[in-house]
């Protein structure tokens, strides 16, 4: 049912209001001081549109070409605010500042409203939420891996109190956003669910095809014992997010990476 309030949720976006989703234009949103990107002339508002005669229709596209040609120097297109072309030679450095990257430039793509007719609205919804369950079950993955290797909390992770934060950054920005977000936690609940976790639907299920597989009983004393473990396991992950949450915000740390 997560899953089916994210499916109507969204379909209801992509028909009514539109939903934001990312173009096919690069846009350089900061130019860092003295670096290659400044010294070239690129400007903030600027559109990248070819490196060395390949067209840049992503952000990654862009960053993984630049560092794969580190101190080599690069012809790249760019389309100014005035709407002029211009070709600039730029070098990306070997070494640069923490933050900077190899030329200095912070890109991302432009925003196009994407409006669909009441009979394709749940189709596109459905694929949207299936395509977004995905991305948030490998983000799920990684952040279990990065909590087990490196003993800490990934930026971006939020619990209970960060999602309240967040919850009221979208109430500002309106209905809509709000919205989008339900949608989005829908989705994280649907997926964490059925995950094979004891004491979680997903856990229980797991139990149920090993039975049906062996044809026997689990034991309800060892079933019951992984639940207590999976619940104790659920509810110390909950209270080191929680405690992050808290040290995040009176550090004054931004809750999504910017």
């Amino acid at each position: 049912m997560n899953f089916v309030l994210a499916v109507v949720i969204i379909s209801y976006l992509f028909g009514v209001s539109g939903v934001p989703v990312p173009g096919d234009k690069v846009i350089v949103t900061g130019v860092s001081s003295s670096s290659p990107a400044q010294k070239a002339g690129l400007s903030q508002g600027d559109t990248v549109l070819s490196v060395n005669n390949v067209a840049i229709k992503t952000p990654t596209q862009l960053t993984d070409y630049t560092k794969r040609h580190l101190g080599e120097e690069l012809e790249v297109v760019v389309q100014k605010k005035n709407g002029q072309t211009k070709e600039v030679s730029l070098t990306p450095r070997k070494a640069y500042p923490e933050g900077q990257g190899p030329i200095g430039v912070s890109v991302a793509s432009n925003t196009l409203i994407k409006k669909y007719p009441w009979y394709q609205a749940p189709i596109i919804g459905t694929q949207e939420a299936l395509k977004t369950s995905w991305m948030i079950a490998s983000s799920i993955g990684s952040t279990l891996f990065q909590l087990v290797t490196k003993a800490q909390v990934p930026q971006g992770v939020a619990g209970p109190v960060g999602i309240a934060q967040l919850t009221g950054q979208f109430v500002q920005v309106g209905p809509m956003a709000v919205l989008s977000l339900v949608s989005v936690i829908s989705l994280n609940l649907a997926v964490l669910n059925i995950l094979p976790i004891p004491a979680l639907d997903g856990g229980r299920l797991f139990f149920i095809l090993i039975e049906a597989v062996t044809r026997k009983k689990v034991s309800q004393k060892y079933e019951s014992y992984a639940h207590a473990a999976g619940m104790a396991l659920l509810l110390g992950l909950i209270a080191l997010i929680t405690f992050h949450d808290i040290i995040r915000i009176f550090s004054g740390e931004p809750l999504l990476p910017k």
